[in-house]
């Protein structure tokens, strides 16, 4: 790995540590994060999804991991992998470090959102891969509908529906991955 990247891995572990983690969300930043091998592969997720369901964890992939396990196909590279899991289950967040620490993530912090899910934690492994734990109400609008099955490299994984995923990305800027997904969810039949 060239000094470039391991400087570039190292300054965006400090800016994910602080408040200014925001500024990771940018189409720059996800530009950046790409070159620096950041990514979460197929293999981290569904690795994820194994440690969550064997930790006995209700979930649901969203975002792009999400949008790409409806269509049952990678469709861009992704920066992160964001799951939402029932803020109900007791235990939650030892459950969900434990789970996560055996596919090597730990907790690198904790960020504020947008209801209905106005927290997340965010976990890493060394090699920069990230996944964004959103817990919130799974029995309650917007999740109340339950899960649908896509596939994450052939695995079935439980998601939310493509007509969720669209309702989540209403009401702020779209950023070129958001386009994207949207794009990609066309594809997909609404109810």
């Amino acid at each position: 790995m060239s000094a470039r990247v391991r400087l570039l891995r190292a300054v965006g572990r400090l800016v994910a540590a602080t408040p200014a983690r925001r500024l990771l969300a940018t189409d720059l930043a996800r530009r950046i994060r790409l070159r620096a091998g950041r990514q979460v592969d197929a293999t981290t997720a569904r690795a994820v999804v194994d440690a969550l369901e064997a930790a006995d964890l209700p979930y649901r992939l969203i975002g792009g991991w999400g949008v790409d396990a409806l269509l049952g196909r990678q469709t861009r590279p992704h920066v992160d992998l964001d799951i939402v899991v029932d803020d109900s289950a007791p235990d939650l967040l030892v459950r969900i470090d434990v789970a996560l620490a055996t596919v090597g993530l730990h907790p690198v912090g904790e960020e504020t959102s947008i209801p209905p899910m106005p927290t997340v934690w965010v976990y890493a492994d060394d090699g920069g891969a990230t996944v964004d734990v959103l817990p919130a109400n799974l029995s309650a609008p917007p999740f109340d509908g339950g899960a649908v099955t896509g596939k994450v490299d052939g695995r079935p994984v439980a998601c939310i529906s493509a007509e969720i995923q669209r309702e989540l990305r209403a009401g702020y800027r779209h950023r070129r991955t958001d386009r994207d997904d949207l794009s990609a969810l066309a594809d997909l039949p609404t109810p």
